[in-house]
């Protein structure tokens, strides 16, 4: 922050999106009932022209090392703080998020034969969805940008203890017909306390 007058300060500050990747390990368990299903399919002998675009059914599990790519937003954001007594000062800022930058969440499976990738590249396929491949699935995510307020009061209660709370209006940047178990973030109020 900059000090504008003895009791004005103001700050501006921007951070970037970045581009993650996460990697790790995906353990999938097939049900009975899944194998079961696909084993009959595949069994009746009526599918034998579909050989290897269903799941044959014949695994109990599937493993595969996973990339994930995500995009954070950037962040722009502005403050003031008012130095209202010499033991008082009131702090408020704005923030914008780029929220809608993150289009997608993918998952790349670097194995291109677990069962389930099998069935969702089929679907896919059939239904000109263009969200998954035998190898990789995105989700969509259809984020919002956002702007957020808050402020926050400090009391100098004596040389050695501060006191401090604040509030924060947190908008969500998922809409509200899109809230989904994946990410399930709403609309927020934020409040805080504190001491130093």
């Amino acid at each position: 922050m900059s000090r504008v007058t003895p009791w004005l300060s103001w700050g501006l500050s921007y951070h970037t999106g970045v581009s993650d990747e996460l990697k790790g390990k995906a353990n999938i368990e097939y049900s009975d009932d899944w194998q079961g299903f696909f084993q009959g399919l595949t069994n009746s002998g009526q599918l034998s022209l579909v050989n290897g675009i269903i799941p044959s059914g014949t695994k109990a599990s599937d493993s595969s090392d996973v990339v994930l790519e995500f995009s954070t937003p950037s962040y722009l954001s502005t403050g003031i703080s008012v130095q209202l007594t010499p033991s008082v000062k009131v702090n408020m800022d704005v923030k914008m998020s780029t929220w809608s930058d993150a289009e997608t969440l993918t998952i790349n499976f670097k194995s291109d034969n677990t069962e389930l990738m099998t069935l969702l590249g089929t679907i896919d396929t059939l239904l000109a969805l263009e969200t998954a491949t035998k190898d990789s699935i995105s989700i969509p995510l259809y984020f919002e940008d956002t702007w957020s307020w808050s402020m926050g009061v400090e009391f100098d209660y004596s040389d050695r203890l501060t006191l401090r709370m604040g509030y924060e209006d947190r908008q969500s940047s998922i809409p509200n017909n899109r809230q989904t178990v994946l990410i399930p973030l709403s609309d927020m109020n934020v409040y805080a306390t504190g001491f130093s």
